[in-house]
């Protein structure tokens, strides 16, 4: 077998730059990096899915059992509940029982770092290392915009680790035997297990067309596997995942939620701020930045930095067209290109195109096929990298990490990013609305309730849940379009103080839940059921509303309380 993978060793420094220097130096920059990485994913945490996962997860541990069903909604209490996050659900929950909250960040910012690291060093060992920083620098800035405390940050260590793997199978084909229980773990933590098959797929599509009559295979630069080697990567892919409590359902819920971004993008999209294009989220930022209709200032390079969240999708775009670019200047110098690190781009811009969700599994896959690109093209010019002044250059490009840490320390990112995220820990204050949930959780108040933000319905969940139900939650594999137009449809008639609401919120009969509005976004349904007679406010704090109907407050003494700390919420 043949191989055409890159030089694991460059030639020995000739430079003058000191043998102590040249020694840790290539050691200081990726170093560097990742503890910028890691300080850039240490924010306050307001992941509206982080309560209802630890929940599950306390429930998979006390009952020994993975949900089949629905457990926590009233309305789509009958649906199969598909959740192939439970292996994250009993890891976070662990880590949130005996570290906290600031734990979890901590882990988190770990994950993160550890799967950046893993890519970077996947490929680009042809690259001097500040130049390879310079690739990645976009790249890590779109990936730590989404650095939330959710199981899609196993999904980039996986995506990392597979990477990783297939770079180095055609010089130790033994590794395949890796990817089955990588697949296995992967498929049981989270939905995005696809990824693997996808990028595997790419890796036997190039492989096999290498097996091609020279004159229609000189043009690939990917490495030379055998048929067996490269069934025995696909078979390990597709096979793999099979192996989940919910056996094939499982394998195919994938194709369920892309429904949801593409086929039902027209609904969804608008709604759901993951599934948003990044061209949907800019018009978005040019709407709240222009007055009178959109006749004000147009948006400047200054936008990029003002805090509204444009840093992240810019470097999103950067980390395309540097990745888009080696790849073409790889094709214009050597009339030659991988077909695998072209399709993983392919299809990788065409994830991060449909959502935003997908914005840290591409920058990732972007910045490796870059680096990779890079290491091909040095290769076919049989070149190393220049070492005279690499060892300075180098420790300048530490001293620019450096600074950039302390503007990460000091929140000036934040405030170039987005606010919510400067440097900290903790939760974001007032935005998970305990107290409020904790309350309408009570005994004697309804065991149902109707929240009109995802994330006081996962608080809700985490401590009332299962006994007590919810209209509708933030699972989007679980709750129905159908609920989820009606769950829209009630706040706007509560907004309108159209009573026919009521129906919408009690569809059996049963009861009527307790109203919990937050003071952020629901402005409009407080003011509604302020000035509806046959409701009554019984809590009210910078976070949250709870209402509910008048005859059950007369019935439990409640009384109607001040709503003046709804007025001023924190943002």
């Amino acid at each position: 077998m043949t191989s055409s993978k890159h030089p694991h060793t460059a030639q020995e420094s000739t430079s003058s730059v000191p043998n102590s220097v040249s020694y840790w130096n290539p050691f200081l920059v990726p170093g560097a990096l990742a503890l910028l990485t890691f300080l850039m994913c240490v924010f306050p945490m307001r992941d509206t899915d982080f309560y209802w996962h630890v929940r599950t997860g306390e429930l998979i541990w006390k009952n020994m059992a993975i949900p089949a069903i629905d457990l926590y909604t009233y309305t789509d209490f009958d649906k199969t509940w598909v959740d192939l996050h439970w292996g994250f659900q009993l890891l976070i929950t662990a880590i949130f029982h005996l570290l906290g909250v600031n734990g979890v960040i901590l882990f988190k910012a770990a994950v993160y770092t550890v799967a950046v690291m893993i890519a970077w060093f996947a490929v680009g060992r042809s690259i001097p290392e500040w130049k390879k920083a310079l690739i990645w620098f976009p790249s890590i800035i779109a990936i730590t915009g989404r650095a939330y405390e959710r199981p899609e940050m196993i999904s980039l260590l996986c995506l990392s680790l597979i990477l990783w793997i297939l770079e180095r199978i055609p010089r130790h084909p033994r590794w395949i035997w890796f990817i089955p229980g990588l697949m296995i773990i992967w498929t049981n933590f989270h939905a995005l297990f696809i990824l693997g098959v996808v990028v595997c797929g790419a890796f036997v599509t190039a492989g096999l067309f290498r097996h091609l009559p020279a004159s229609l295979s000189k043009r690939l630069l990917d490495p030379v596997c055998s048929i067996p080697q490269l069934i025995g990567i696909g078979a390990a892919a597709v096979i793999s995942p099979i192996v989940n409590p919910y056996l094939e359902q499982g394998w195919f819920f994938p194709l369920v939620l892309y429904r949801k971004f593409s086929v039902e993008h027209d609904f969804y999209s608008p709604r759901v701020g993951e599934f948003q294009q990044p061209i949907a989220f800019l018009q978005e930022i040019w709407a709240k930045s222009s007055t009178g209709g959109g006749n004000g200032p147009p948006l400047g390079l200054w936008s990029l930095f003002s805090g509204q969240g444009l840093i992240y999708p810019a470097a999103e775009f950067l980390a395309f067209l540097i990745a888009g670019g080696t790849l073409l200047w790889l094709a214009l110098a050597t009339r030659r290109i991988s077909l695998y690190r072209l399709l993983l781009l392919v299809g990788f811009s065409h994830l991060a195109w449909v959502a935003t969700r997908n914005t840290s599994v591409f920058s990732l896959i972007a910045a490796y096929v870059a680096c990779g690109s890079l290491d091909d093209l040095a290769l076919q010019r049989n070149s190393t990298r220049s070492e005279e002044w690499t060892p300075l250059l180098n420790q300048f490009a530490t001293i620019c990490i450096g600074i950039m840490m302390a503007i990460v320390l000091t929140g000036l990112w934040g405030d170039i990013g987005e606010p919510w995220k400067r440097f900290g820990w903790n939760e974001a204050p007032h935005w998970f609305g305990h107290e409020a949930v904790r309350f309408a959780g009570r005994k004697e108040m309804p065991n149902r309730a109707f929240l009109a933000h995802f994330g006081l319905a996962g608080a809700y969940i985490f401590h009332n849940g299962p006994d007590n139900k919810v209209f509708m939650d933030p699972r989007l594999e679980v709750c129905s379009r159908r609920t989820f137009e009606q769950w829209e449809q009630a706040q706007a008639l509560i907004a309108a103080r159209n009573p026919a609401w009521e129906k919408l919120v009690n569809p059996d009969g049963k009861g009527l839940p307790a109203i919990i509005l937050d003071s952020r976004s629901s402005r409009p349904q407080i003011n509604g059921l302020l000035t509806t007679p046959s409701w009554r406010l019984v809590f009210a704090d910078p976070a949250a509303a709870v209402f509910i109907h008048a005859a059950l407050a007369d019935k439990l003494g409640l009384p109607m309380v001040d709503p003046r700390p709804l007025h001023r919420p924190p943002q």
